[in-house]
C-alpha cells in the first residue's frame, strides 16, 4: 500500500492548557480582565483579529478621527503579545475620507486590510468616485504593503477561505438612481491569496430584485468546508415606515462565485426604531455551528440568540439571553472551550462596554463591566466639523442659501465594530470609550478558569499525559486531491497501558509541515491551523473510556498542502506530511 504519510509521536501535554472543550465557564462568573490602552483618539469603527497560526498575534483595524485635519483616516494597529502592547502598523491618508475598513488573516502569518478612500470635493466625500485599497502583510500584520485598487466597495467585511485561500469581501453595492428599478445588493470581491489580482463583483440576483435602499453586510465568517458566510441587514421603506431584513449570505468557492442569500427575520419599523444593525455572527468550528445575536427593541431592547446548524439554511432558537434599557454593538464570541461570550455597549454613545458568558442560552449575570462610561460630554479629539457652502445639499434635506457650519460630538460614538476574538489563553476584547479629558480605544484579556489562562500548571501532570500508554494505526482510509491539495488521513487510538484512557482524549499538534510546500490543518477542534492545534477524538469512542488492549473507532485529521511544483511525483521526498502529537486523556482506574 502506497503511504502518503509519515506520521511522528511525542510525550507530555498538560490537559490544563485546553480546557474542558464545550463545558463552559462555572455559573458564578468570576472574570479576569487585564486592561491596556491601545491609542487616544475617537475610533468609531474598528474590529480585531487574530492569526491562526499563533493567536498571539492580532491586528485591529478600522476609522479613526484625525483631528489635526478633521477627517477620518484608516488604521491596523498590531500585537505579537496577545493585546499586552500596540503598535501602529498602518495608516491609511489616500483622501480626506478613508472609511469602510475590514481587515482578515489567511493562513502563514498572513493579514489582508481593505480601506475606502472616497472621493473629497469641496469638502463633501463622493463614494462613487471612490477607491478601494488592498493591502498585505506576511508577517501578522507588523509590516504591509498595497498591493491593488479597485472601486468603492461600501460597508465591507472580509474574510479568508480555508479551500481557496483567497480573500473574500462583501460590501454594501449602492442603489441605482431614484426611480429606478434595481436597489441595492450585497456585493462580493474576490482577491487573489497574494492580494495582487481581484475577481468580481459576484451578486446574488434573487436579492436584488428585494430593491433595498440599502443592504449592509458585517461579520464575515469562514467556515470550515472551504465557504464564507457573512450577515446582512437591510432596509426598505413602505408608506408605514421602513421594511427590515436580518439575513445572510454564503458562497462556496468556485471559479464563478455564487452568493446564495437567506432572510432570518423580517419587520416593519418606524424609522427612529431600527434596531436589527446591531447583530454579530459567530461561528464554532468544533461543531460545524453558527450563532447570531440581534438586538430588537426600542425602548426595553433585547439580545436575541439563535443557532444554525446546517450553515445558515435553517435556524433555532430566538430565546431572549437578556433585556437591556438599552444595548448596542454587540460582539458574539466563541472562545477557545466552546464559551459563548457577549460584548456589548450599555447604550448608544455612553462608552459603558460591558463582557458576559451565555450558559444554556442565557447571560450571567452579573455581567463584568470593561469601562464605565461618563455619559453625554464631549472632548476635543472626538469633535468633527462639518461646512456646507450655499447651495449645497446635505443630508435629507433641501439646499440652503446660507453656509452651514455643523460640529458633531463623537465621543463614545460607534458606527460598527466587532470587537472580540479567539485565542488560546481566553478572549481579547477591544472597545472604545471617553470622558471629557479624551477618548481611548482599549484592549482587554478576559480569562477565566475553564480556559486554563491564570492557573496553567507549571509542569506535565503525570494524569494528562497518555502517550507513553497510547499507540495510533492506521484507521483504513487515506486520501490526497493533487488539485485542491487537500489530505485526509484516518486513524484509530489504541490503549497499550495497564488502566483506562478516558473522555476527553485529545491530540496536539506539536510540529506539522512538509517538504512539498506549506501545509495547514483544516479540522482541528481549536481552530489552529498549525503547532498548538488540538483535535477532541472523544466521539470515536464507544462508551467513554478506551480499555487496555482495547481501540477507538476511526477518526480522520486533514490538511491543506500549497505545493511549490505542481507535480507532487517531481519531489525529492516521498513525504507529504511529517506530524508530531502528543496524546493527552486520562487514565485513572476504575
Amino acid at each position: 500500500m502506497n503511504r502518503f504519510s509519515k506520521i511522528l509521536f511525542l510525550g507530555a501535554f498538560a490537559l490544563g492548557q485546553i480546557g474542558a472543550v464545550g463545558a463552559g465557564p462555572a455559573k458564578a462568573q468570576k472574570l479576569r480582565v487585564d486592561r491596556t490602552t491601545i491609542r487616544s483618539g475617537a475610533h468609531p469603527w474598528y474590529e480585531v483579529k487574530v492569526d491562526p497560526a499563533n493567536s498571539h498575534n492580532l491586528i485591529v483595524c478600522g476609522t479613526k478621527l484625525d483631528p489635526i485635519v478633521d477627517a477620518p483616516i484608516g488604521f491596523v494597529y498590531s500585537s505579537i503579545d496577545e493585546g499586552k502592547t500596540w503598535n501602529t502598523a498602518l495608516e491609511d491618508r489616500s483622501s480626506l475620507w478613508v472609511t469602510e475598513q475590514s481587515c482578515a488573516f489567511g493562513p502563514n502569518h498572513r493579514a489582508y486590510f481593505i480601506s475606502e478612500a472616497s472621493k473629497v470635493s469641496t469638502g463633501t466625500p463622493n463614494h462613487e468616485r471612490g477607491t478601494t485599497r488592498l493591502y498585505v502583510s506576511t508577517d501578522s500584520g507588523q509590516n504591509w504593503a498595497e498591493t491593488i485598487k479597485t472601486g468603492w466597495a461600501d460597508y465591507s467585511t472580509s474574510a479568508v477561505s480555508l479551500a481557496s485561500r483567497k480573500l473574500y469581501t462583501f460590501f454594501n453595492s449602492i442603489a441605482g438612481d431614484p426611480g429606478r428599478t434595481w436597489g441595492s445588493n450585497v456585493g462580493l470581491l474576490v482577491f487573489s491569496s497574494d492580494g495582487k489580482s481581484v475577481e468580481g463583483p459576484f451578486f446574488d440576483r434573487e436579492l436584488q430584485d428585494v430593491g433595498y435602499d440599502g443592504s449592509f453586510p458585517s461579520s464575515a465568517v469562514a467556515l470550515k468546508d472551504g465557504s464564507v458566510a457573512a450577515l446582512y441587514y437591510g432596509t426598505k421603506a413602505n408608506p408605514m415606515g421602513t421594511d427590515v431584513d436580518l439575513g445572510i449570505v454564503h458562497v462556496q468557492p468556485s471559479e464563478s462565485p455564487a452568493l446564495k442569500h437567506t432572510a432570518i427575520l423580517h419587520k416593519t419599523l418606524e424609522q427612529s426604531c431600527l434596531r436589527l444593525d446591531d447583530t454579530s455572527l459567530a461561528y464554532d468550528r468544533r461543531t460545524n455551528r453558527l450563532f447570531v445575536v440581534y438586538v430588537d427593541g426600542c425602548k426595553n431592547r433585547q439580545i436575541t440568540l439563535i443557532s444554525s446548524d446546517d450553515q445558515g439554511k435553517t435556524w433555532k432558537g430566538g430565546v431572549v439571553a437578556a433585556s437591556y434599557r438599552e444595548a448596542d454593538n454587540p460582539t458574539l464570541i466563541v472562545a477557545a472551550d466552546g464559551t459563548l461570550g457577549l460584548l456589548w455597549q450599555d447604550g448608544e454613545g455612553s462608552g459603558r462596554w460591558l463582557f458576559s458568558c451565555i450558559q444554556d442560552q442565557t447571560l450571567l449575570q452579573p455581567a463584568t463591566e470593561l469601562s464605565a462610561g461618563r455619559g453625554a460630554q464631549a472632548s476635543d479629539d472626538s469633535l468633527e466639523t462639518w461646512i456646507y457652502q450655499s447651495n449645497e445639499r446635505h443630508g435629507s434635506g433641501p439646499s440652503e442659501s446660507a453656509i452651514t457650519v455643523n460640529v458633531v460630538n463623537m465621543l463614545n460614538v460607534v458606527w460598527r465594530s466587532t470587537a472580540a476574538a479567539a485565542t488560546e489563553d481566553g478572549v481579547v476584547a477591544v472597545w472604545a470609550s471617553g470622558d471629557r479629558s479624551g477618548t481611548r480605544l482599549y484592549s482587554g484579556q478576559l480569562r477565566w478558569n475553564r480556559l486554563g489562562a491564570s492557573a496553567r500548571p507549571s509542569h506535565v501532570s503525570d494524569e494528562s499525559d497518555v502517550t507513553a500508554d497510547a499507540v495510533i494505526l492506521y484507521g483504513g482510509e487515506e486520501h490526497f486531491d493533487p488539485g485542491s491539495g487537500k489530505l485526509d488521513i484516518c486513524l484509530k487510538l489504541g490503549n497499550r497501558g495497564s488502566h483506562d484512557i478516558r473522555a476527553p482524549i485529545m491530540l496536539e499538534a506539536k510540529e506539522v509541515e512538509s517538504p512539498i510546500g506549506a501545509i495547514a490543518i483544516l479540522n482541528a477542534t481549536n481552530g489552529r491551523s498549525g503547532v498548538g492545534a488540538v483535535w477532541d477524538i472523544s466521539d470515536a469512542l464507544t462508551g467513554k473510556q478506551i480499555p487496555p488492549l482495547a481501540f477507538s473507532n476511526s477518526f480522520c485529521l486533514s490538511f491543506r498542502l500549497a505545493f511549490q511544483t505542481n507535480d507532487v511525483n517531481s519531489s525529492r521526498t516521498s513525504d507529504l506530511l511529517v506530524l508530531k502529537l502528543r496524546i493527552v486523556a486520562s487514565k485513572n482506574k476504575m
